[in-house]
């Protein structure tokens, strides 16, 4: 997995002030776990919030690895949006900054908890609020691509202010060419993700004096939270 001083030799200080979100593609899951979390923590300042959006994997999971990754952001100011398959829809769980939606595909449920976590975040007098969504490749496997993108973006709309970024993963093997086409013209900036030789390695395509050639940034070690590896 990579490590946060490689990432920052690939993604220098500032390259990603005015790219505002970044799509990041990999083969899969495995492929691209951990390089959104470390390209957040390239823009983050201590007092910054993020809202993270999971369609399957474990709330726990993805705070906590943003809690890892993720310098300056601590757990009072990360709000969560839960879009697992749920058996009926609920608004909001009794835990502070935490919002359920009835399943990864009820798009409307899902902007709108996002919309109140961005809002809740910033009464708590957190001014900038970063946006980790877990996997849009669930989305296209039950829905249009279409409506996916007119999702995407409305998301990014609500993400979009200084000094806030957007981090989104997709697993090519499950989108065509087309479909990731379409998607990533949405987004300020790409990284590509790969594993080649033991080694994990990273491109960015769009995002100022960042390398665009493919450039090692760690081995490719199981992600562990403590002593749990993370799936």
């Amino acid at each position: 997995m990579s490590g946060k001083q490689e990432v920052a030799a690939a993604v220098p200080d500032g390259s990603l002030d005015s790219t505002g979100s970044v799509l990041v593609a990999g083969a899969s899951a495995d492929v691209v776990r951990g390089v959104p979390t470390r390209l957040l923590d390239r823009v983050a300042s201590d007092g910054d919030g993020a809202v993270v959006v999971t369609t399957g994997t474990s709330p726990r999971t993805l705070v906590e690895r943003v809690l890892r990754d993720v310098d300056g952001v601590d757990r009072d100011r990360v709000a969560v949006v839960d879009a697992r398959p749920q058996g009926e829809s609920v608004r909001a769980n009794p835990r502070p900054l935490h919002w359920r939606v009835r399943s990864p595909m009820d798009l409307t449920g899902t902007s709108r908890a996002v919309h109140e976590c961005l809002s809740t975040l910033f009464e708590r007098g957190v001014s900038t609020r970063h946006v980790l969504f877990d996997s849009l490749s669930r989305l296209l496997l039950g829905g249009d691509v279409g409506a996916v993108a007119r999702f995407t973006h409305q998301l990014l709309v609500l993400a979009d202010a200084p000094g806030a970024l957007a981090v989104f993963p997709m697993s090519t093997n499950t989108v065509d060419e087309a479909a990731l086409s379409q998607l990533a013209h949405l987004f300020g900036g790409r990284v590509d993700v790969r594993h080649r030789d033991g080694a994990c390695e990273l491109r960015c395509l769009g995002i100022p004096d960042a390398t665009p050639e493919w450039t090692a940034i760690g081995p490719t070690t199981p992600d562990r939270i403590g002593d749990v590896r993370v799936r």
